[in-house]
């Protein structure tokens, strides 16, 4: 700042880091198919090759993604684990009643498991949110 005037050329005032997407690739043929993570989730999640699925619903005409992986379990059979419900019990732990077991996208957005938008929910609460039209949770009742 020179005479209360910014300069836009001094370099201390550039973003020399902007904020990076921590993604997850789903596909690979598809680049565009990721799901968004936070910081402390990425590195956890890059551990694992993740895949998807499509859900049942559709949104507005449209599939609705979720990210996954298979799990080998020793009475040799494989389990389906779902990327969004790992993230949701590594930063809220187990749900908090047997009810509340659905890891829910408060956006609505099966592709953002960032923390800050899941949660633990009933199923008549994510019915509700399907379009990220009902955020709260039960605790803000």
């Amino acid at each position: 700042m020179r005479d209360g005037v910014l300069d836009w050329t001094d370099p201390r005032l550039l973003d020399l880091d902007p904020p990076r997407e921590l993604v997850v690739y789903l596909s690979d043929t598809d680049a565009s198919l990721v799901a968004l993570l936070d910081d402390v989730d990425h590195e956890w999640a890059s551990r694992h090759k993740w895949g998807f699925v499509t859900s049942k619903m559709r949104k507005n005409g449209r599939e609705k993604f979720y990210a996954c992986r298979t799990v080998y379990v020793p009475d040799k059979s494989f389990i389906r684990v779902y990327l969004h419900k790992e993230v949701v019990r590594r930063a809220h732990g187990d749900p908090p009643t047997p009810t509340h077991s659905i890891g829910d996208h408060r956006n609505g957005d099966s592709l953002d498991c960032r923390r800050g938008n899941l949660r633990w929910a009933t199923s008549s609460m994510n019915r509700l949110n399907i379009d990220g039209r009902y955020p709260h949770d039960f605790f803000d009742r």
